[in-house]
């Protein structure tokens, strides 16, 4: 974009030409998705005339197959660009030359209607990529999306499928936004203090997160988050051609509080061997507990707030230990208590 900046000031007035780059596709933008026999249906598909379109126009073949429904998958492209763009879409496939898995591309702005190919029609290749490459251009209106559709070419009770295909399309340019990238932001929800869950920024080739707190690296497409308290997260993605995206929407990582570390209540000391013995913590409700025993047998409770408990040999500290989970899912530290163990028949 050729610019000229012009400065006033007491001194007087100086002119400066200047050029900033526009973010004209130096790479392809290169989708890859297949056709499979649970795709929606369309009523027919375009007649395979062998003559791609160009930006000159090409009139619609027309449905050669009577209506009878087709398998179809569609790819829309924003496009926002103030002028009208010649676009290049290349189409190729792998393992969809059977005769029962081809599928043909065709082109739309700026929308596809699956009920009648004509409306909304810029274009089409002419014929099936088998591997292809199948190559044709289309005169894409200003600001008006793109959709390009792969077309099954047997109905539905032959068509077997096409596992992969690849669309490389150039042309975009972004003066105005025009063939910017859209950053998606995903991932996060809720943790507990002290955990992390993984975000996933896409729509382009590098990212930059925003805040950066809380975030292993915020330069990386794939961020490990561990904030301390909840945090909303977007992204800025740059695609290959260095254009910039705008931020995403958000996504939030909830941190939810852990519980107090609960305080146990269990007798001083206790005979060896003495059953029903009973160790207990504050109740919550929601709560559950897990216990554990250390020279001694839990014999009622498990799960709950109070246990009962046989003692074992003495001699040896008898060690309870217990942790809340609340109904958030997080778990407090474990609470500990120790209790003595003293000889059978011990006054206790």
């Amino acid at each position: 974009i050729a610019l000229t900046l012009t400065v006033t000031s007491s001194a007087g007035t100086q002119v400066a030409a200047l050029t900033l780059p526009t973010c004209t596709a130096t790479a392809p933008l290169v989708i890859n998705s297949s056709v499979p026999t649970s795709n929606p249906n369309e009523a027919g598909r375009l007649g395979r005339n062998n003559i791609p379109s160009t930006c000159a126009g090409k009139a619609c073949p027309g449905d050669l197959a009577g209506g009878a429904p087709r398998n179809y998958d569609a790819q829309t492209i924003a496009n926002a660009a103030p002028t009208s763009r010649c676009i290049t879409i290349t189409a190729t496939t792998s393992g969809c030359n059977g005769t029962g898995a081809q599928i043909t591309p065709a082109a739309y702005s700026p929308t596809f209607n699956p009920a009648n190919l004509c409306t909304n029609y810029i274009g089409d290749g002419g014929g099936s990529p088998t591997p292809g490459p199948v190559t044709f251009t289309v005169n894409l209106p200003a600001g008006q999306p793109l959709v390009v559709v792969m077309q099954a070419a047997n109905g539905t009770s032959t068509f077997t499928g096409c596992g992969s295909y690849t669309l490389s399309i150039t042309g975009f340019v972004d003066n105005s936004d025009g063939g910017r990238p859209v950053a998606t932001a995903s991932g996060g929800g809720a943790i507990c203090l002290g955990g992390s869950v993984g975000l996933t920024g896409s729509g382009g080739t590098s990212c930059v997160w925003t805040p950066a707190t809380g975030l292993n690296n915020a330069n990386s497409c794939t961020p490990i988050a561990s904030p301390t308290v909840t945090t909303g997260y977007s992204v800025v993605v740059t695609n290959a051609s260095g254009c910039v995206s705008d931020p995403s929407s958000t996504v939030t990582v909830t941190v939810n509080p852990l519980p107090a570390t609960p305080v146990i209540t269990a007798p001083a000391t206790v005979g060896a061997g003495s059953p029903n013995r009973i160790a207990s913590v504050p109740a919550h409700a929601g709560s559950t507990y897990t216990w554990g025993i250390t020279n001694g047998t839990i014999t009622g409770g498990s799960g709950t707030n109070q246990i009962t408990f046989t003692a074992g040999t003495a001699g040896t500290p008898l060690t309870l230990s217990v942790t809340e989970t609340v109904s958030s899912g997080c778990t407090s530290a474990a609470g500990t208590a120790t209790v003595t163990v003293l000889p059978a028949g011990s006054a206790v």
